[in-house]
């Protein structure tokens, strides 16, 4: 129920692909109860060109013409889906992604919006996991890059946790790291 608000807002966007309004789910778990707010779009042709980008046999891909395709509204876009601070920095999760795509990312990231990146590796028990990690030296930079196409109830993911904790929030520009 803490993202309501932001997914109320993408349902702003996507009413015209659903059929219902969004609902509220209850859940019992553990003995706790847990709350959570949903909508399902329609299936509709005007999505299936997005799916051909992105899709192989069933398979999600990175598409080798992703330079041409990536916007920093399509990069904010990405931060909040799948996105999460860390102490001094910001990580995609890109745990399904190969190697080699994750290295495009990387280099498109570098040349679309300059943003300084490494991949860190995490090993699980099938196979290595890509992160893309924005370096702290471009934190700054990615913030007033990704900020204005964040809705407010979602600033959170941009603030850094531990000794290198930021605050940002308000309107863009406000309080914020200037990048340079």
């Amino acid at each position: 129920m803490k993202h309501e608000a932001y997914i109320l807002y993408l349902y702003s966007h996507f009413k015209l692909y659903c059929q219902r309004p969004p609902k509220t789910s209850i859940a019992k778990l553990n003995n706790k109860i847990y709350y959570s707010v949903t909508f399902d779009t329609l299936t509709n042709e005007i999505f299936n060109d997005y799916h051909e980008i992105f899709y192989v046999n069933k398979i999600k891909i990175i598409p080798k013409n992703i330079g041409d395709l990536l916007t920093a509204r399509g990069l904010a876009c990405w931060a909040i889906d799948d996105g999460s601070s860390d102490r001094s920095g910001f990580i995609f999760h890109t745990n399904c992604y190969t190697k080699e795509e994750v290295e495009l990312l990387v280099k498109v990231i570098k040349d679309n919006f300059d943003l300084n990146c490494s991949i860190h590796t995490r090993n699980d028990r099938v196979k290595p996991q890509y992160l893309i990690y924005v370096k702290a030296d471009s934190h700054a930079k990615f913030v007033n890059l990704v900020s204005p196409y964040f809705h407010p109830s979602i600033m959170y993911k941009l603030t850094l946790r531990g000794p290198f904790k930021k605050c940002i929030t308000g309107p863009p520009g406000a309080d914020r790291p200037t990048g340079s």
